[in-house]
């Protein structure tokens, strides 16, 4: 596998803005996007998988672990 995208919809856009958000020192710009979704009530257009990203996990909410993504 080297990528696989995941749709969850496919909204007809009008002049979109994507906003980035990378967790880095603080993890400061990962919970300004975190933020912004909440709050603009943001949906999730798509996710992407990769055997290609760094090698890591994460510990979800549900003290489950996930693989590295890319949310849209």
């Amino acid at each position: 596998m080297t990528f696989k995208i995941k749709k969850f919809s496919n909204p007809k856009l009008n002049n979109p803005i994507l906003i980035e958000g990378l967790p880095g020192m603080g993890n400061v710009g990962k919970i300004v996007i975190d933020y912004i979704i909440e709050n603009l009530d943001a949906k999730k257009l798509c996710e992407i998988h990769s055997d290609k990203f760094p090698n890591s996990v994460f510990v979800n909410e549900k003290n489950l672990i996930e693989l590295p993504k890319i949310q849209l």
